[in-house]
């Protein structure tokens, strides 16, 4: 990055027409990122929990067996697995 801002410094020096456009530029680009980022690592999160039913639930299952295991709700798991697969 110190070389870009060193390049940008030295293209502003030489073309001082050039800061004109550049600092809105930089201020739009800004404010898109600023916005864009949060909604984009939100629908990822959405994406990933509303594709992976089975996922998430092998997980719960994996990490709690010894507490389904000591409730004796086995097959309860099982009937939800046999769901999430159809």
């Amino acid at each position: 990055t110190a070389w870009i801002c060193g390049a940008l410094v030295v293209v502003c020096v030489l073309l001082p027409w050039f800061t004109i456009p550049f600092v809105p530029l930089c201020l739009i680009y800004k404010l898109t990122e600023m916005y864009f980022t949060p909604t984009a690592r939100e629908l990822q999160r959405l994406e990933a929990v509303s594709r992976s039913p089975m996922i998430s639930h092998f997980t719960e299952t994996v990490l709690g067996a010894t507490t389904i295991r000591a409730f004796e709700m086995s097959k309860q798991f099982e009937d939800r697995a046999i769901d999430y697969l159809d």
